[in-house]
């Protein structure tokens, strides 16, 4: 949870440190109450390193999801390797955005207290939070190119919506158990569409307006990066 502006008063000037990050430092409440000095980064600060390390890590992940599909789709859907190359590839993923905060935050000079701290005061601030929030949505490294019409897009939408529903995936006990029905699903998709999940995105950009009457049923459906920049897709692989 934040910690509520109303707790918050400044205590102290901005001060720089050594990557020319600036500090600032609050006092917050404590619950008999005493006093907390907090360090937190500026708003400018913040964003700049919350975009770098949105960067790395995306750098990090787009070759990933590459090497897991090429993996998976040597094996039989329900056979163990397959649910096991999507496993790992989980794993790498949180690896990758640890990796990537830790090495940006000594880029810069920040412990990671600092960058926590900052974390949990910006959430206060939805224009603010949103560049925290947006670091574990990897950004497109390359340029998505593909030509489908309005229809095809609908047609493979609704083939998602309806498999996910077939297969249950809303009642599947964890998530490892989810990520594993919908790359199953995905890899159909791909099968008999030729169309991979990003490109599919891509695609439903520029006809979002067109299908608004299939995506709000698909908000709490979508594993990967069916996110469009208004949040019409909510989950993520």
């Amino acid at each position: 949870m934040g910690i509520s502006s109303k707790e918050l008063t400044i205590a102290g000037c901005a001060v720089a440190i050594s990557a020319g990050v600036f500090l600032y430092f609050y006092t917050r409440k404590k619950q008999k109450g005493n006093m907390l000095r907090v360090e937190i980064l500026s708003k400018e600060s913040f964003i700049e390193i919350c975009q770098n390390i949105r960067s790395q890590y995306s750098n990090n992940y787009w070759p990933a999801v590459k090497e897991c599909r090429i993996e998976r789709r040597r094996y039989s859907p329900k056979s163990e390797n397959y649910e096991q190359a999507i496993v790992n590839f989980q794993r790498r993923t949180k690896a990758f955005l640890d990796s990537a905060t830790e090495q940006v935050t000594r880029k810069y000079g920040i412990s990671h207290k600092i960058f926590e701290n900052s974390v949990n005061y910006y959430d206060s601030f939805p224009e603010i939070a949103q560049y925290s929030e947006e670091l574990v949505k990897p950004a497109y490294t390359e340029e998505i190119k593909s030509d489908l019409t309005v229809n095809q897009v609908r047609d493979v939408m609704i083939y998602y919506s309806n498999r996910f529903n077939e297969l249950n995936a809303d009642y599947l006990g964890d998530f490892e158990d989810y990520y594993i029905v919908t790359s199953q699903i995905e890899d159909e998709i791909y099968k008999k569409y030729k169309i991979e999940v990003e490109e599919l995105n891509n695609e439903y950009e520029k006809y979002k307006t067109e299908l608004e009457d299939i995506v709000e049923p698909m908000k709490t459906q979508t594993s990967y990066i069916l996110a469009s920049a208004d949040d019409s897709f909510e989950g993520y692989k």
